[in-house]
Order: structure tokens, then C-alpha cells, then sequence
């Protein structure tokens, strides 16, 4: 027992001595190993800041060819079936189904409104022809009495006597004025019947006019490609989302296009708290999120003059900016995709820069870094881009610093 018990001692005691060795040796080492992630050239040191501001944006074509609502009787009229967005088509292909229904009810109306309008000009011209048959007929019977008259008349005076003489030219005269009336009564009535016929007529056409409009109106409900290539959905003009089926549409909207992928642009937001730090004629890297190692310059080529609304937000206010890209690739680009775009805005030469890798930012205190000797010293900022910041206070070129942990 008491060899045991000295055994054990002896092993406490070669236990603690390793222990006290392995944390003598482990205070003994540096605080950063110079080929840690915390010690990797994290230097304050001098160089040129290149000032830059990112815009979200999206790409568009330069160059769309717009499907649009044709005219119809109905102004609005609801999406029966349309093509999934982004499908590829050529010139002719079907992409849109526009509702019928009230297309064909007003067919059917007009062509109701035709036959109704071609019997009665039947009916009109039957009535007429028999009221132009009466008159015909009181012309003729008046022109019979006048020549009756009239050869009473020419008997000679000396066969009869003079009362009966002047009887008979009194009732000639009566006659030929009667003969006159009568045939006047005739033309008159056929010159009016003329016009009624011909405003019956005019309608009768009209009608069928508008016939044949109603069926060029159902045929043009079906929609084509107007080229081959990508077809891209209109949005929604209030709701902020593609068109759906079932959306109701309006003569002359845009609803879809077939865009020219050989020549894009980028439509941007620029937030009305930056508004003056870019310009048109600046230059820009646009990086395509679906593509991040793809770097695209371009051009600022225009900045709206008004500030808009942030669609469901009545606080923020953006700028549009347009952008020219130097180059389009239509195999990768495709209209709606989102795009980074990096404005180089300014470059300040020889300014002192730490790295933001080694700040530190926290609400309610200046910023700070490490240093690589575990000291912490306060600094004060200039403009900061993705990575570095302008150091105006605080620390002096050439400084080791430390990772932010």
C-alpha cells in the first residue's frame, strides 16, 4: 500500500511539471504567426483611393420589337393563354391568346344589325316601287285627259259656238297643268325614294364594314412574333410583377417584345442621398450577378432629371441612370438580369489607407483597429471603398494591424 501511494505522487507530480512546461512554451509564442490570415500585409501604408459608387441595375435591349394590343371594340380585354417568358421564337410563332369572348358577341351583333339593315332596304324598295306605280299610273291617266282636252280643244271655232269653244281650251289648260303636277309628283317621289334607298344602302354597307372589322378583330386576338429571337413578358403596369394569365390588357399596351440581343444597355437606380456623386460620361465595370468573373465597361450616358418613387415605398427616391456597355454578349445577356455597376467617381493619390479588414465598426463609437501588438487605437475615416478606407486620424503609415476577429 504505501509503495502504491508513493507511485501515485510520483505521477502527479511528472503530470504538473508537463502541464507547467506546456504553458510556459505556449506563452512564449508570438501573438500572430507571420504567415497567419491576421498578420497577412495588414499594414496602414500610402497609395491612391479610388473613389466608387455601386448602382443595382438591369439589363436591357437597345433595340425591342413590341407586341401590342390591337384595336377592338372592347378597350380592355383579358390574357386567355400566353408563351413562358424567355422561351425562344420565331418570326410568326404564336405568343399570346387574347380573350374572344365579347369579340364574338359583337360579331354576332353586327351581323344581326346587317340583316336587319338589308330587309329593310328590301322592304323600303318593295314599298317604293309600289307608291312609284301609283304615280306612274296618275301620270299616264293625266296625260290621257290632257290629250283628250287637248283635241276637243283644236276642234275649230267655227264648228262650234264660241261658249263651247272657250270651255274646251279653259279644260285643256286644267288638263296639261294636271299632266304637269302629276309628272312633277312622280319625279319628286322618285328622287326621294333615290335618297332613302341610298341612306339604306350606306348603312347596309357600313354594317357589313363593321362585319368584316369584327372578324379582322378576332383574327388579330391571336398575337405573332413580330422576329425571331427571345420573347420577354411586359410587366404589369401597378402590380410590379410579369403579366399573367388572366391579367386584363388595353388597346395599345405594350405586353411583351422580342429584343435585339446584339446591342444592351443597363437601366440603373442611383439613390437621391447620392445624387451629384456621379455623372454622365463616367465610366463603369458592370459584373452580371449570374455571371460574377464577367467584368463589362460602359458609360454613363444619361441621369434622369427627377427623382422617383421606390415602387411600395413613399421614403426612398432613385435617379434612373442609363449606361452604354462597350460590348454585348448575347449568349450570356439576357434582358432583366440583374447587374452591379461600379462608377469609378474619383481617385485621391497618395492618401493613407488602412484595411477594412482590420476595422472594427460598432453604433455609438468611432471606429477602431487592432494593432499587432494588441493594442487598440481609435481612428477617423475618410471615404471607404470594398476594400480600404481613407484614414484622416489615428494611425501612421507602415502600423502592423490585426484582423478583425
Amino acid at each position: 500500500m504505501r509503495v502504491r501511494c508513493v507511485l501515485h505522487a510520483v505521477g502527479l507530480v511528472l503530470a504538473t511539471a508537463v502541464l507547467h512546461g506546456c504553458a510556459d512554451n505556449r506563452a512564449s509564442l508570438p501573438d500572430a504567426d507571420p504567415g497567419s490570415k491576421a498578420s497577412q500585409d495588414l499594414r496602414v501604408q500610402r497609395g491612391d483611393f479610388r473613389r466608387t459608387v455601386l448602382l443595382t441595375g438591369e439589363l436591357e435591349a437597345v433595340i425591342g420589337y413590341p407586341i401590342i394590343v390591337p384595336r377592338s371594340e372592347s378597350w380592355q380585354v383579358p390574357v386567355r393563354w400566353m408563351l413562358d417568358d424567355g422561351s425562344t421564337v420565331e418570326k410568326g410563332d404564336k405568343v399570346f391568346e387574347l380573350d374572344t369572348t365579347q369579340v364574338i358577341g359583337d360579331v354576332a351583333q353586327k351581323r344581326i344589325a346587317a340583316d336587319t339593315a338589308l330587309s329593310e332596304l328590301h322592304q323600303k324598295e318593295a314599298d317604293i316601287a309600289v307608291q312609284l306605280a301609283d304615280k306612274r299610273f296618275a301620270v299616264n291617266q293625266a296625260a290621257v285627259a290632257y290629250e283628250k282636252a287637248r283635241l276637243k280643244a283644236s276642234v275649230p271655232k267655227e264648228l262650234v259656238d264660241r261658249r263651247g269653244f272657250q270651255e274646251a281650251a279653259l279644260e285643256a289648260e286644267r288638263a296639261k297643268v294636271s299632266h304637269e303636277n302629276a309628272v312633277a309628283d312622280y319625279e319628286a317621289a322618285r328622287e326621294a325614294s333615290d335618297r332613302e334607298i341610298e341612306i339604306l344602302r350606306i348603312g347596309l354597307d357600313k354594317a357589313r364594314r363593321d362585319i368584316a372589322q369584327a372578324e379582322r378583330a378576332l383574327e388579330t386576338m391571336i398575337l405573332r412574333a413580330p422576329r425571331s429571337g427571345i420573347f420577354v413578358l411586359g410587366q404589369h403596369p401597378w402590380e410590379g410583377r410579369k403579366l399573367q394569365l388572366g391579367d386584363s390588357v388595353w388597346v395599345g399596351m405594350e405586353i411583351a417584345e422580342v429584343p435585339d440581343l446584339s446591342e444592351m444597355m443597363i437601366t440603373a437606380k442611383l439613390s437621391d442621398v447620392d445624387d451629384g456623386k456621379i455623372t454622365p460620361g463616367m465610366r463603369v465595370n458592370c459584373t452580371v450577378d449570374a455571371y460574377p468573373d464577367t467584368t463589362v465597361g460602359g458609360t454613363i450616358r444619361e441621369i434622369g432629371p427627377m427623382a422617383q418613387e421606390e415602387r411600395g415605398s413613399t421614403l426612398r427616391r432613385h435617379f434612373k441612370v442609363l449606361i452604354d456597355l462597350d460590348r454585348s454578349d448575347p449568349a450570356i445577356m439576357r434582358p432583366g438580369m440583374s447587374v452591379l455597376v461600379e462608377v469609378e467617381a474619383a481617385t485621391d493619390e497618395d492618401v493613407l489607407l488602412v484595411p477594412r479588414a482590420a476595422l472594427e465598426f460598432e453604433l455609438d463609437r468611432s471606429p477602431r483597429v487592432r494593432l499587432s501588438d494588441g493594442g487598440v487605437a481609435d481612428v477617423r475615416l475618410g471615404p471607404c471603398n470594398a476594400s480600404a478606407c481613407v484614414v484622416l486620424e489615428g494611425l501612421e503609415e507602415g502600423q502592423r494591424l490585426r484582423a478583425r476577429g
